[in-house]
């Protein structure tokens, strides 16, 4: 159980603290305050970080790309840009969601990165010089304290998070 839970980046929440946690807490507020976002960050840090656990909050707030193909939502790819304060899919953005008790302290924290550019000297270069640039595709790395471990989930082109990965980075 965490006594104290500090948010940083995620959703519309800048810098969020809430202190002395029992067993049995009251979040009250307006609509559209924060109170789910702070659901959401705790069980984003009870998860560590786990990507099935984002596609899920994504998921359930409907927050779903739309197919280039036939202008529908596809279940699948989740649009992970609401998860940041911003809601701004640049290399460098993240989130952070941190857990205090007594013995410990957790962090899962969440960023967009670039992968690395694997260059492919078996194919011949066919494109013009000014197309020939090759587009950066955007990732997910999430770290997590509580499992000592780091991912990194290659993001769509539109910058979702599909189920299927999703599902096989949290195997």
């Amino acid at each position: 159980m965490f006594h104290a839970i500090e948010m940083r980046g995620y959703r519309g929440l800048q810098q969020y603290k809430l202190q002395d946690l029992g067993r049995v807490n009251l979040l009250v507020g307006r609509n559209n305050s924060g109170k789910t976002s702070v659901l959401e960050a705790a069980y984003v840090l009870g998860s560590a970080g786990e990507p099935l656990a984002l596609w899920r909050i994504c998921d359930r707030r409907g927050e779903r790309l739309i197919s280039e193909v036939n202008r529908l939502p596809r279940r699948a790819d989740v649009d992970i840009s609401h998860l940041f304060t911003g809601h701004d899919l640049t290399t460098g953005r993240s989130f952070s969601v941190e857990g205090h008790n007594r013995t410990d302290h957790h962090i899962v924290s969440v960023s967009i990165d670039e992968l690395p550019e694997v260059p492919d000297d078996d194919q011949p270069e066919l494109l013009a010089p000014e197309e020939s640039v090759p587009q950066r595709q955007l990732s997910l790395r999430i770290r997590s304290t509580a499992l000592q471990r780091q991912q990194q989930l290659p993001l769509t082109r539109q910058g979702g998070l599909e189920l299927r990965r999703a599902e096989l980075a949290g195997a």
